[in-house]
């Protein structure tokens, strides 16, 4: 397996990593697109700044490593892309208006993509994390609910990657679950809850 983090805005760089990985390691099978940082906004202060740079890397990185990609797997047999969004993009929380958007997006570009991609016989799979531990999960303030190790992360998404296909890998599963029956309440009762789960 050839694991690389990729936390540039430049196309071109991440087009000559590809390329690199194609020469020396060979045709890529399966790629995990997890182009991602996270800044909390923690003075509830908006900025532009904040929501350009997680865009760059989130949403942007992702976009280019698509592009090349879809243009070496297209019409090779067991093409698989799988793309790493959150569960937040189904329903925002504190703090995580930037990377909420990024996410939400990624999320609908991965459903339309399912449809897109049929024609040219790729898989694509949405993977949606609850919260990891990580340096960036440390950045938060409030609590997070069903908190999971890497390694826990790591496990499930190669289960979910290795075993039978299946469009959306998600875990811990009641952490998504919930965040998906938020989707539908009223904003009312949604305010008031994440207000009690994160105690902020």
């Amino acid at each position: 397996m050839y694991i690389f983090e990729i936390f540039l805005k430049k196309k071109e760089v991440i087009i000559i990593i590809i390329e690199k990985i194609i020469t020396e390691v060979g045709f890529i099978n399966l790629a995990i697109l997890n182009a991602a940082t996270y800044s909390p906004n923690k003075t509830q202060q908006f900025s532009i700044e904040n929501y350009e740079y997680l865009i760059d890397v989130n949403l942007k990185g992702t976009l280019y490593c698509l592009e090349k990609l879809i243009k070496k797997m297209t019409d090779r047999v067991k093409s698989h892309i799988a793309i790493v969004a959150s569960p937040v993009g189904y329903r925002d929380l504190p703090t995580a208006g930037a990377y909420g958007l990024t996410k939400a997006k990624l999320i609908n570009l991965t459903e339309s993509l399912y449809f897109d991609l049929k024609k040219n016989k790729i898989k694509i799979s949405l993977i949606n994390p609850g919260f990891i531990e990580s340096k960036f999960t440390n950045l938060n303030s409030f609590h997070m609910p069903f908190l999971k190790s890497a390694e826990f992360a790591a496990n499930n998404i190669f289960i979910g990657l290795t075993r039978s296909y299946k469009f959306e890998i998600f875990f811990p599963w009641l952490f998504l679950i919930l965040l998906k029956t938020f989707s539908m309440l009223p904003y009312k009762i949604y305010f008031y809850l994440i207000n009690k789960i994160t105690k902020l």
